[in-house]
Order: structure tokens, then C-alpha cells, then sequence
């Protein structure tokens, strides 16, 4: 009886005996699986650069700059407002030139181009005397002038008395000026001293309202600047937070393949 060509008998053609894996000898031991290459994440670079100081050192500046603005915006306010005619005691202030009762004749020191109200001061809650005559000024050179009416509304009001503006001078020259002051047209009820004339620098409308301006401009510019500044410094505070962060993150973040394998574990 033939047999079939490369197979023993009850063995189909090509077949391998029981238990023989068909592609080579088995393999010993256990299977390994597939293991993943080692993969760590790769850590965040930190930000470099000097945004943040940037912002930080503009924004204290403008906040410097507010504050001398409003400083400003103060001391142009103390000199449009005649806060220093009269003291609190409601005598003569820290402004006054010159005070007195009238009538009388002085030497007062006057700087050129500078302009001067006199003020009629009296008792608060009565009407204000006048002078009988305008009061009459004579420069160090002899030039003589008449003082104008006032071109502003001034008056101030402390301790029981209120000064109001009534004539306005602008000296040409410096030096020592002699000021004619007839007395008043009507004393009215007031007793001696109770009514008395105060000289104080001020009276000019065109300085008045750059006074105005000034102030308001250095209120406003100040408050621009506080804004902005606060805002530039908040900003550079936040940067410099988040940039510290990111480097301490930086520096806790393991190097590249230490980190842990992907996959299933070894068996």
C-alpha cells in the first residue's frame, strides 16, 4: 500500500504531530506582551523676558506722576482761593500785604506784574461799607494811579468776618508802593476796628482762570494717570506671579523618559 509523500500514515498532507507549534520549536516560559516605549510629558518652558518689570516700573511711575499732580492741583488751589485773606480768628491772614483801618496812608511792597485786591473785611451778616474815595497808588518811579474796581467776585469768610473784594491793583514796578486810603462813606453800626481794609495778591480774571484751569487739568490728568498706573502695576504684579510659577513648575517637572511606561505591566 503507498503511502502518501512527506506524512505518516492518518496524517493529513502537511500536518505536524499533536502539541508542535506550526511556525518552530514553543517558546519557553511565559509570553511577554507588548511593552510601550517609557513617554514622559515635556515640561512647560518658562517664560522669559522683563515684561513684567516693564509694567511694574511704568505703572509706579504714573502713579508717582498722579500724586505730584494732585500736589499740584492742591497748591494751585490755595492760590486761586483766597484762603489766606483772614485767619481763622477772623482777623488778617497769612496773604494780607497789608491791613488796616482806614482812612490811611502806607508803604506796601509790591512785585511788578503782579495784581492785588484790597478787601473791605467786616462783621458776617451785615452789608459791607465802601470807601468814600478810590484808593489812589504811587509807584517807586512817582507814577501815580488810580486802583480799579475789582474784576472778580472775591470774598472770603472766617471767624465771624467776611472780606470782600471792591478794588484791584497791578503793580509795573517792584518795590515799595504808597497806598492812599480815604476812610469809609458809611461806617454804619460797626464799632472801631471792627471794620478794617485788607491787601492781598489776587483780583486778576486771566490768572483766576488759569488758576481754574490748572487745577482742573491737574485733577483730571492725575486721576488719568492713577488709573492707568494702577491698572500697569496690577498687570506687572500678575506677570511676575505667573512667570515664578511656571519656573517652579519648570523645575519640579521630570526629564524626559523617567517618567512611567504606558501600557500594561510586566507580568
Amino acid at each position: 500500500m503507498t503511502q502518501p509523500p512527506g506524512g505518516q500514515p492518518g496524517q493529513p498532507h502537511g500536518s505536524q504531530p499533536h502539541g508542535q507549534p506550526p511556525y518552530g520549536p514553543s517558546q519557553s516560559g511565559h509570553a511577554q506582551p507588548f511593552q510601550y516605549p517609557p513617554y514622559s510629558a515635556p515640561a512647560p518652558k518658562p517664560t522669559r523676558g522683563p515684561l513684567a518689570m516693564v509694567l511694574i516700573v511704568l505703572g509706579s511711575v504714573l502713579l508717582a506722576g498722579a500724586v505730584g499732580l494732585f500736589v499740584m492741583a492742591a497748591l494751585m488751589f490755595t492760590q486761586t482761593v483766597p484762603l489766606g485773606v483772614l485767619d481763622r480768628s477772623g482777623g488778617p491772614g497769612s496773604d494780607a500785604v497789608f491791613s488796616g483801618e482806614p482812612p490811611i496812608t502806607v508803604e506796601v511792597q509790591l512785585d511788578a506784574e503782579e495784581s492785588y485786591l484790597l478787601y473791605v473785611a467786616s462783621p458776617s451778616g451785615s452789608s459791607t461799607p465802601r470807601l468814600a474815595d478810590v484808593p489812589e497808588v504811587t509807584a517807586p518811579s512817582g507814577e501815580s494811579r488810580t486802583m480799579g474796581p475789582a474784576q472778580i467776585s472775591s470774598t472770603a469768610s472766617m471767624g465771624g468776618t467776611d472780606a470782600v473784594g471792591q478794588y484791584s491793583y497791578t503793580a509795573h514796578e517792584s518795590g515799595l508802593h504808597t497806598v492812599e486810603i480815604e476812610a469809609f462813606a458809611d461806617p454804619g453800626p460797626f464799632a472801631e476796628g471792627e471794620s478794617f481794609i485788607v491787601i492781598a495778591p489776587g483780583g486778576d480774571f486771566v490768572g483766576l482762570m488759569g488758576g481754574v484751569f490748572g487745577v482742573l487739568g491737574s485733577v483730571f490728568g492725575g486721576i488719568a494717570a492713577g488709573t492707568i498706573g494702577l491698572g500697569l502695576l496690577v498687570a506687572g504684579i500678575i506677570v511676575a506671579v505667573i512667570r515664578r510659577r511656571r519656573r517652579r513648575e519648570h523645575a519640579a517637572w521630570p526629564a524626559p523618559g523617567a517618567g512611567p511606561a504606558w501600557g500594561p505591566p510586566q507580568g
